[in-house]
């Protein structure tokens, strides 16, 4: 198209790749948000009893927090998540989504009978992680 005398010719595949690929500046910056908010994640994640009865070993929650680019509709994004569940050997919750239920408390169905040293360490880990990188943009 001519444009004060100037032919500008767009590049669709090289917008496309600046803008959609994974190996793209945004693609790149989602990578290194990812990674850092999952740091940020698995250093605020709760830490179980080194002799835990209920089957996971001390940072099971912390060894399962891990993060990937995605692609949808709307672009490129990036996925932080855990899929640790309960232990079968959990009593109260077994095969529950323990990463769900630590990040949102009181959210599991038998909260209210889970021991007093149990419910003081839950907490949210990814949100405030998440809060934390964005406050350092």
């Amino acid at each position: 198209m001519a444009v004060g005398g100037v032919d500008v010719r767009l590049d669709d595949a090289a917008i496309s790749a600046f803008l959609a690929g994974p190996a793209g500046p945004v693609g790149r910056l989602l990578a290194r948000l990812g990674q850092r908010t999952t740091q940020e994640a698995k250093k605020r994640a709760p830490v179980g009893a080194r002799d835990s009865k209920y089957g996971h070993p001390s940072g099971y929650l912390r060894s399962q927090i891990g993060w990937r680019l995605g692609r949808d509709g709307r672009g490129q994004y990036v996925d932080i998540s855990s899929p640790a569940l309960c232990s079968d050997a959990n009593p109260f919750t077994p095969r529950g989504p323990y990463s769900l239920w630590n990040e949102v408390p009181g959210s599991a169905p038998n909260h209210a009978h889970l021991p007093a040293w149990i419910r003081d360490k839950e907490g949210p880990y990814l949100r405030p992680a998440l809060h934390q990188i964005i406050s350092q943009l």
